[in-house]
């Protein structure tokens, strides 16, 4: 699986033609997941079995991956969006209560 600070085995981009679309998914897309399996299912149904058997597996992996980023990323955003409401008194308090032992 690839991220923008380490492209990973199966880097298309750099693999791409200079013309060639390409449609790139973040994991931050709310379908991203849904869709990477999809291709995963449509792979396995269309090709027969070969060296992008790995790709494929890679590819669900990924999936699980980007699900996993969405959910620690949603938690980040409330923490967030909890502290950005709270007063300064709030806060203070907030940030007493979390460092007690």
């Amino acid at each position: 699986m690839g991220t923008k600070n380490n492209p990973g085995k199966y880097d298309y981009y750099t693999k791409a033609e200079p013309d060639e679309p390409m449609f790139i998914l973040l994991a931050r897309d709310a379908v991203a997941p849904k869709v990477v399996n999809f291709w995963c299912e449509e792979m396995i149904r269309l090709s027969p079995p070969s060296h992008s058997d790995a790709k494929i597996i890679e590819a669900h992996g990924c999936a699980e991956t980007m699900r996993n980023w969405r959910a620690r990323r949603e938690e980040r955003l409330m923490r967030q969006r909890f502290i950005s409401e709270l007063s300064n008194e709030e806060l203070i308090t907030e940030v007493k209560r979390r460092s007690m032992p």
